[in-house]
């Protein structure tokens, strides 16, 4: 194997070494992120089991809410 074959690989695996270290390092991030989310949602007293059916019921209660404001506002206004 020739000297610039071997420069070539040692380059190619110095490469993927880093680029472990930053995926690890993402990794690390998005799992304290994950811990905080949960952390927060639990103190608001949502699961992670029940986060979509919350979401869901929320999201109903605002759509409901913004047709009663709607429903207040003269058409003339609009």
């Amino acid at each position: 194997m020739s000297e610039a074959k071997l420069n070539q690989l040692e380059k190619r695996v110095n490469n993927l070494k880093e680029e472990k270290i930053r995926s690890e390092e993402k990794l690390k991030n998005l799992r304290e992120q994950r811990d905080k989310i949960v952390s927060e949602l639990t103190a608001l007293g949502v699961s992670q089991e029940s986060l979509g059916s919350t979401i869901g019921e929320l999201t109903a209660k605002i759509e409901k809410e913004l047709a009663a404001i709607d429903t207040q506002i003269p058409e003339n206004i609009v």
